[in-house]
């Protein structure tokens, strides 16, 4: 009797790759649209969550850190579907 489906690890994986693949793509999204129009977060009256959103004023490494995680995130949905594909033949 399985209690948990033995693929549920594989799933998780690819579940959480999409998931950081998402994040990083919203990380550039909101550095692109801080290169693009300079004065966009001027309206946010919050001195926190400005720096929040923003990165801490530094917008490069922002949006460097939104490509690395968007690479690792599809490294790991890579690695899952990989995984399960060789689970069929094994």
């Amino acid at each position: 009797m399985k209690l948990i489906d033995p693929t549920l690890g594989l799933k998780l994986v690819v579940v959480g790759g999409w998931t950081l693949a998402a994040i990083g793509a919203l990380k550039l999204v909101i550095y692109l649209i801080g290169e693009i129009a300079p004065g966009s977060y001027d309206r946010i009256r919050s001195e926190t969550f400005r720096k929040f959103l923003t990165g801490k004023g530094n917008r490069l490494v922002f949006g460097l850190g939104g490509i690395l995680t968007v690479f690792v995130g599809l490294v790991f949905v890579l690695l899952g579907l990989l995984l399960s594909r060789l689970d069929r033949f094994y």
